[in-house]
């Protein structure tokens, strides 16, 4: 089986790209997302209601960021390990002790980014229906 195009740096420069675009529309929908909330919750009239409505926007925005941030957290070390390790590329055939040490962080970060969202969406259900 032939998989030298798996070094090719166009192949991971498209595949990091990919992954680049889908952060920056996860960002930017987020970022509309919040400002929704905050035009939302400045037109709230009564005050008590107001403050539950403001615990649930701010709750959802809290979540929000925090599933972004762990997906940035957890993809960005390794897609930029994917595309600097490519054919032609600096670290191409390095092989130290920092650089081995670099990828077994990027994957650590990735499995606890895996290991996070079920107990980031399990304390949202927790708090939507249980709060007080």
């Amino acid at each position: 089986m032939n998989v030298e195009f798996y070094d090719n740096f166009y192949f991971r420069f498209t595949i990091s790209a990919f992954i680049i675009v889908l952060v920056i529309s996860t960002g930017i929908l987020y970022w509309r997302l919040l400002k929704k909330l905050s035009e939302v919750r400045s037109k709230m009239q009564t005050v008590s209601t107001a403050w539950k409505r403001r615990t649930v926007a701010t709750s959802g925005a809290l979540f929000s960021s925090l599933i972004f941030g762990t997906f940035l957290i957890g993809w960005l070390p390794a897609s930029i390990l994917f595309l600097v390790t490519a054919n032609g590329m600096p670290l191409h055939d390095v092989k130290t002790i920092w650089l081995n040490i670099y990828a077994l962080t990027s994957l650590i970060l990735i499995m606890v980014k895996t290991l996070t969202n079920p107990i980031i969406y399990a304390t949202r259900w927790v708090l939507k229906y249980f709060s007080f």
